[in-house]
């Protein structure tokens, strides 16, 4: 995982990566939610449960791509871009970054439940292996999900305003974690 550097501010920092994510992808989808780790004595560290996350959140992506491609569906790559704090509270407050076009090409509304149940299915998998007696707990917001389509010019501006204050309301210090672009190669392996 990569900690920011610490030559930049937060807000510096975060309209980095913000940009490199709507550079790359025209529809690009931040899902915005918490995670809370199990009332249980340091079981994980923080950064830990993030990096065992995201790599379960990847994981079920390549297993999802594989499926949608399998009945002829449309499935572009994608790359999981993760920003994250964590406060005075035991949950850690993430904004996860990705091509909307790899979950759905027209039905915007099944591409995001699609995605909020990964990212629930992802977290309980980080903790699957450990007895507990507490569920982690995922926590979304009324509106989980903000677009940035460049697609769509005349909204663009306001979208990329919205994104970029969801961002800025991370408390600091902010991390962030980029996987590689989750896609199937020519060989149906993964890359």
């Amino acid at each position: 995982m990569e900690r920011l550097n610490e030559k930049l501010t937060d807000a510096q920092l975060i309209h980095r990566e913000l940009q490199a994510a709507i550079d790359h992808y025209p529809r690009l989808a931040a899902f915005r939610f918490s995670l809370r780790q199990p009332d249980v004595d340091a079981l994980r560290l923080p950064e830990e449960a993030v990096v065992q996350f995201i790599h379960a959140l990847q994981q079920m992506t390549h297993q999802y791509i594989e499926i949608r491609q399998s009945e002829g569906k449309a499935a572009p790559p994608t790359m999981l871009r993760v920003l994250w704090g964590m406060g005075t509270s035991s949950d850690i407050q993430v904004m996860l970054m990705l091509n909307l076009s790899t979950f759905c090409c027209r039905q915007q509304q099944e591409g995001e439940e699609t995605v909020l149940a990964l990212i629930r299915q992802a977290w309980a998998a980080t903790y699957s292996d450990t007895p507990f007696t507490m569920e982690s707990q995922v926590f979304f917001p009324l509106e989980p999900c903000f677009l940035a389509c460049r697609t769509i010019p005349a909204k663009f501006t306001a979208q990329h305003e919205v994104l970029r204050n969801i961002a800025r309301q991370l408390p600091a210090p902010v991390a962030f974690y980029r996987m590689q672009c989750v896609t199937q190669n020519n060989s149906g392996r993964f890359i």
